[in-house]
C-alpha cells in the first residue's frame, strides 16, 4: 500500500507540476509580448524624439543664422555711422581735413573693425559648435546681406590689404 500510496503521490505531484509548467509558460509568452511591445515603444519614441530633435536644430540654425546676419550688419552700420558723423564734423570745422592724414586714419581704423568682425565670427561659429548646428547653405538667410569686407577691399583695388 506504500507503493499505491507513493504512486498516488507522485501523480498528484506530476499533475500539479504539469499545470504550473503549464501557467509558468502561459506567464512567460505573455512576458515576451510585453517585452516586444515596450521595444517597439522605446522605438518609436526614439524615432520621435529624434524627428523632434532635427525640427530644433532646424529651427535654431535658422534664427542664429537671421540673428547672426543682423548682428553684422547693424555692426557694419553703426561703424559706417561713426565714420560719417566724423566726416561731418571735420567738413564742419574752421581747418580743411589733412587728406593723407585722413586716409592714413581711416586704414588704422579698418583693422580693428576686421578684427571686431573676426571675434564676432569666431563666437558665433562656437555658438554653432556648442548647439551642434551644422552651418547654414548660402542664401538661406536672405538676398539683402551686405558685401563682406574681403570683397571692400577686393573692389578698393586691395589698397591697406597688407597693413
Amino acid at each position: 500500500e506504500d507503493v499505491r500510496s507513493r504512486d498516488s503521490e507522485i501523480s498528484a505531484a506530476k499533475e500539479a507540476n504539469d499545470a504550473l509548467q503549464s501557467r509558468l509558460s502561459e506567464i512567460v509568452e505573455r512576458n515576451e509580448a510585453l517585452e516586444r511591445d515596450a521595444l517597439a515603444l522605446q522605438r518609436v519614441k526614439k524615432d520621435y524624439e529624434d524627428k523632434l530633435s532635427k525640427l530644433k536644430s532646424r529651427e535654431v540654425a535658422g534664427l542664429l543664422a537671421e540673428i547672426g546676419g543682423k548682428a553684422q550688419n547693424d555692426m557694419l552700420n553703426l561703424t559706417e555711422i561713426d565714420a560719417n558723423l566724423e566726416f561731418v564734423g571735420l567738413l564742419q570745422g574752421s581747418d580743411p581735413p589733412d587728406l593723407p592724414t585722413e586716409v592714413e586714419t581711416l586704414r588704422q581704423r579698418r583693422q580693428p573693425i576686421y578684427d571686431a568682425h573676426d571675434v564676432f565670427a569666431d563666437l558665433f561659429a562656437s555658438v554653432r559648435r556648442v548647439l551642434e548646428i551644422p552651418t547654414t547653405p548660402a542664401g538661406t538667410v536672405g538676398d539683402d546681406v551686405e558685401l563682406s569686407d574681403e570683397d571692400d577691399v577686393e573692389a578698393t583695388g586691395g589698397e591697406g590689404a597688407d597693413d
